[in-house]
């Protein structure tokens, strides 16, 4: 029988949150199969949004930045949380 790992992430307060981080980086690289650096792996993105962008503090500020990604505007916000 086929054996799977599951990862357990208990928080700890870290003694040096770099590390952390890049304790983190490796879990999440593994566990998406993703080798940091390869040729398939971009290490940056000029098509990525790198600005900021001020939106109302009413909880829905994931679904604000995924309409804003998606459709360039806040305003399709809660026609995508529906349907999510």
């Amino acid at each position: 029988p086929a054996i799977q790992k599951r990862c357990n992430f208990a928080y700890k307060e870290p003694p040096n949150p770099d590390i952390v981080r890049r304790q983190w980086d490796s879990v999440y690289c593994s566990a998406a199969r993703i080798l940091p650096g390869s040729p398939t792996t971009p290490l940056s993105d000029e098509r990525v949004l790198n600005s900021t962008l001020d939106v109302p503090g009413d909880g829905n500020c994931l679904f604000y930045a995924l309409s804003y990604l998606i459709t360039g505007s806040i305003s399709q916000h809660y026609k995508l949380r529906k349907t999510i």
